[in-house]
């Protein structure tokens, strides 16, 4: 009987709720999803600051290896490489 009244005067609190909505199987579901889209983005920044690397450097070597004849020319390879 007093086991009963304690139990039925606890009050939930939002850590209980939350074990209650994380079920085992929804808490598969978000781990699944959570190392998916870590993954995801993990390769993403990478390839990302390749590209940032590779244009970055293009464009100082078309810099630095232009004469003024060629200088017009390479500044307009420089635009449809790197804005394309």
């Amino acid at each position: 009987q007093r086991d009963y009244e304690t139990k039925k005067q606890r009050k939930i609190c939002v850590g209980d709720l939350a074990l209650i909505m994380l079920t085992p199987r929804r808490h598969e579901l978000l781990s699944v999803y959570m190392l998916g889209a870590g993954t995801l983005f993990l390769y993403l920044g990478y390839t990302m600051q390749a590209f940032i690397v590779y244009n970055n450097g293009e464009g100082a070597y078309l810099s630095e290896h232009s004469s003024r004849q060629t200088l017009e020319s390479n500044t307009g390879i420089e635009t449809a490489v790197g804005h394309s």
